[in-house]
């Protein structure tokens, strides 16, 4: 079986494993490394923590141009729920019927214009501070139609009141 330890080609002296001199005569022994240098830190690590940020970044970025087409999808849907109870009413001409309508549509429909602007002045600011024009124009859009959407939810509540069923 092979010796666990490395002997000096100077002085013929054990060397224990793991130096990189002779404790003898000092003379450095196969290996590349100096016992003066402190190892560097592991740049592994920095570039794992640089990617992570980088990557926390861009979902950053993901997230808010999803928000603004999401702003711009919630917009339209609580546009629509003011037309939906205004169909609903003249369609079936019932009180009761408009009634309901214009308690459930205009409840719906008045939080997903909340929803829809926030998430589009939410998303805007992101893209702004990040200097990036792609998305801002989805998020205004969100911004805009949930403002119209507000607007159709107070003319849809006044026409119910105006009929008298509110």
């Amino acid at each position: 079986m092979a010796s666990m330890q490395k002997i000096c080609p100077k002085c013929g002296m054990p060397i224990e494993i793991g130096l990189a001199q002779c404790l003898e005569c000092g003379t450095q022994v196969g290996t590349v490394f100096s016992e003066e240098n402190i190892p560097r830190e592991d740049t592994r690590a920095k570039v794992r923590q640089k990617n992570s940020a980088q990557v926390q970044y861009f979902q950053k970025i993901d997230r808010a141009q999803e928000r603004a087409n999401n702003s711009v999808i919630i917009g339209i849907a609580s546009f629509f729920c003011s037309i939906i109870a205004f169909v609903i009413g003249f369609l079936l001409n019932d009180l009761g019927v408009l009634v309901l309508a214009s308690f459930f549509c205009s409840g719906v429909g008045f939080i997903m214009s909340i929803v829809s602007i926030f998430w589009g002045f939410e998303s805007s600011r992101t893209l702004k501070s990040a200097q990036i024009e792609e998305g801002q124009g989805m998020a205004t859009a969100g911004i805009i139609i949930g403002a119209v959407g507000i607007v159709a939810q107070i003319c849809q509540i006044l026409y119910a009141t105006r009929l008298g069923v509110v």
